[in-house]
């Protein structure tokens, strides 16, 4: 049995005796074509509310509503009678802080939305300008 009529592929050819830089350029071009045909992502419709998404919408609503409701803790409107001071302030601090992480992460997640937004129209511009 002769090894060198073996190949790691399984057959009796070499697959380095074709390799040809064209074919390989033309791949390339070819990968790059279906990379440029990838669909277009819909975009995000503003204006409904004053310029704001629906996602903006709603995670400020979230936000607005825990901080009334930390509000409400702290005039005692939601407290039990048997809850202590401590308990109360505790309680309030948790709702004032998830309201503002709310507003911190709508706010990153829609300007983030936005300069992806913003980039994607610049490129779809400079590929129709290269075209």
């Amino acid at each position: 049995m002769n090894n060198g009529d073996y190949h790691s592929n399984g057959s009796g050819k070499n697959e380095d005796d074709d390799f040809n830089v064209r074919q390989t350029d033309e791949v390339l071009r070819n990968i790059q074509r279906e990379r440029a045909r990838k669909p277009v992502r819909k975009k995000t419709s503003r204006g409904m509310w004053f310029g704001l998404t629906t996602n903006e919408v709603i995670g400020y609503s979230v936000m607005l509503m825990f901080f009334v409701l930390g509000g409400m803790v702290y005039l005692g409107a939601l407290v039990p009678q048997w809850a202590t001071v401590e308990y109360r302030n505790i309680l309030m601090t948790v709702m004032f802080l998830y309201g503002i992480y709310r507003g911190v992460t709508t706010y990153a997640k829609a300007s983030q939305s936005r300069r992806r937004q913003a980039f994607e129209e610049q490129r779809e511009q400079q590929d129709e300008d290269l075209n």
